[in-house]
């Protein structure tokens, strides 16, 4: 069954601000296609935490351990409000929200029925499942919150907790006895499961980042000065035109010039008597 047909906003001129500025939020569940959610991006806290993992030993006769690397892990904690300012967008906040927390859900597959007798007139049918997917996800939010290869259409990971929290205080619209608050208050953390190993090259010249960007939509770090050199190394390859040498200065007052005044100087000298 596919989720629920919610709109990024009643409100046309939100939506068309949102979509013109890239500032929407989207969350896609990992274990279908096209179940996806978008909020309008009133994030209210975005924290990112690169926490390396060392095995260290301390070893006799040496002051600092001896440290081996394992790896490093990337945690989004990411915060948000969702607002409605009628009963039309707080229906549609309401199905979103309820959607978004289905994704913390897994997928399950029936393994058959199976019918077991009860005496002689009354069977019993029971019907078992196991567990298939696990609900992974992605998010993405602008250059901010994405994967680092090329195209990518979100940051791939899994949420350890999310806290919906209803903002009471301000109010709610009610319709056929249903109550739709206004504001919600929504957090999660993202578990980052990295799809292309983040590091760097050792065989690439001088080192090279692996992916097409590094975390936050930046171009990958290029060494200017190795680059320049080998697009001039390049560039005079190919050039075939010749630049004259530049005229000589005379530093020193060697010009023909000088050298005649200097003769004019000592020649009473050279032509008198002896």
């Amino acid at each position: 069954m596919a989720i629920p047909s919610v709109l990024l906003s009643t409100d046309s001129t939100l939506k068309t601000y949102a979509e013109s500025t890239n500032s929407v939020l989207e969350i896609t569940s990992m274990l279908f296609t096209g179940h996806s959610v978008k909020f309008l991006a009133f994030l209210t806290d975005m924290s990112q935490n690169f926490d390396s993992t060392w095995n260290s030993e301390q070893v006799f006769g040496r002051n600092d351990p001896i440290a081996i690397f394992q790896g490093t892990t990337r945690t989004i904690s990411l915060g948000f409000n969702v607002v409605a300012g009628n009963l039309k967008e707080a229906v549609e906040n309401l199905k979103k929200i309820d959607v978004l927390a289905s994704f913390m859900y897994p997928s399950y597959r029936d393994n058959g029925t199976i019918s077991k007798e009860e005496g002689l007139t009354a069977q019993q049918t029971v019907t078992s499942k196991h567990m298939y997917g696990a609900p992974l996800i992605k998010v993405k939010f602008a250059n901010l919150i994405n994967g680092n290869l090329a195209g990518s259409d979100g940051l791939l990971g899994y949420v350890s907790a999310l806290s919906i929290v209803p903002n009471l205080d301000n109010g709610s619209f009610i319709s056929n006895q249903n109550h739709f608050p206004k504001s919600f208050d929504i957090s999660f953390s993202l578990n980052v499961l990295h799809q292309r190993t983040p590091g760097w090259n050792v065989d690439a010249l001088d080192g090279e980042w692996n992916g097409d960007a590094h975390f936050f939509g930046t171009p990958k770090v290029a060494n200017t000065e190795v680059e320049k050199a080998l697009e001039d190394l390049e560039n005079d390859e190919y050039n075939t035109s010749f630049d004259p040498p530049p005229e000589p200065i005379d530093l020193y007052g060697t010009s023909e010039q000088t050298v005649e005044d200097q003769l004019d100087l000592i020649d009473p000298f050279l032509t008198s008597d002896q």
